[in-house]
């Protein structure tokens, strides 16, 4: 009886007479004319290299065997190593080697002696790991058709990289370090990143201030100079009129901010004199104007 998951291989008198019998029952002579070997070709099978897989029903705990291999940048590192492969010829399988998972360990060794010597210990233990993982598989795969023995490498795990027992802190003190180096590295990018943005955000706000402050003092300029001219303009017309327009003017932008206090200091024996702006531009000279106290008319000249 072959089940559904296996393929047989009959032997007779010791010479292979049927090497893939199918699924179901089948007739043959009794041991020992014929043998009958029965291989399970659709599971997967694993293969530990490096560690000893537990096994909780026999009590078994995990067994590292120390596997030690050098690294590209001679470095010494313990590769955990686990494969997986279908039998894909069962009497290849059974009459290639002694004994096929033995020689299948083997040539996953020497692939990853030759993988490890190839690249250095960063790329076994972060970035390069996936692609270390396929050459593994291809390597095993090209050595395990040379011996012929009908497997197929379906995976190549590698479980652990470790460095020796006597060097693992400073191996840790590397990584940690290369680890706060790669974290200080993007946060200075992301400090860089919104700060320059920020910067040129600044140095554009500054730019747009200083340009609209300028254009603003040159229309002002611009129009204090008009201002100017039209009243040279008009008091060239009728300097009269337009001293008297500018002083009033002046006056009315003044007064608002000063208290005016008027004192009779003769003890209300002489009034005080209001009447001061018209003797400002009537006076024909200074000293013709009457001194009542403080509140005296000003000069003509004041006026100009």
């Amino acid at each position: 009886m072959v089940r559904v998951d296996e393929q047989a291989v009959v032997r007779r008198l010791g010479a292979v007479v049927s090497e893939r019998v199918p699924p179901g029952l089948h007739v043959g002579f009794p041991w020992p004319i014929d043998r009958v070997d029965r291989l399970k070709v659709r599971e997967q099978k694993r293969l530990s290299i490096g560690f000893e897989v537990p096994d909780r029903a026999l009590g078994r705990p995990v067994n590292p065997s120390g596997r030690e291999f050098f690294t590209g940048d001679q470095n010494l590192v313990n590769i955990e190593l686990m494969l997986q492969y279908t039998i894909r010829e069962p009497r290849a399988y059974l009459f290639a080697a002694g004994s096929a998972p033995d020689a299948l360990r083997q040539a996953a060794e020497a692939a990853m002696a030759a993988t490890a010597a190839g690249r250095p210990v960063d790329a076994l233990l972060t970035t390069g790991k996936l692609e270390v993982q396929e050459e593994l598989r291809r390597r095993t795969q090209e050595t395990a058709d040379g011996y012929g023995l009908g497997v197929t490498i379906t995976a190549a795990n590698i479980q652990a990289v470790t460095p020796p027992l006597p060097v693992s802190d400073a191996f840790r003190q590397v990584a940690s370090a290369r680890e706060d180096r790669d974290r200080i590295i993007k946060e200075a990018e992301s400090y860089a990143n919104a700060a320059i943005p920020a910067a040129e955000g600044e140095a554009s706000r500054m730019a747009e201030e200083a340009i609209a402050y300028r254009d603003q003092k040159v229309l002002q300029a611009q129009g204090d100079a008009a201002r100017f001219t039209q009243a040279y303009q008009a008091y060239r017309l009728s300097p009269d009129v337009t001293r008297a327009r500018l002083y009033l003017e002046t006056v009315e932008e003044i007064m608002p901010r000063l208290k005016v206090i008027s004192l009779d200091r003769r003890g209300g024996q002489t009034p005080v004199d209001l009447n001061l702006l018209p003797r400002a531009f009537t006076a024909p000279d200074a000293k013709a104007a009457p001194s009542n106290g403080p509140a005296s008319a000003p000069p003509a000249s004041g006026t100009r």
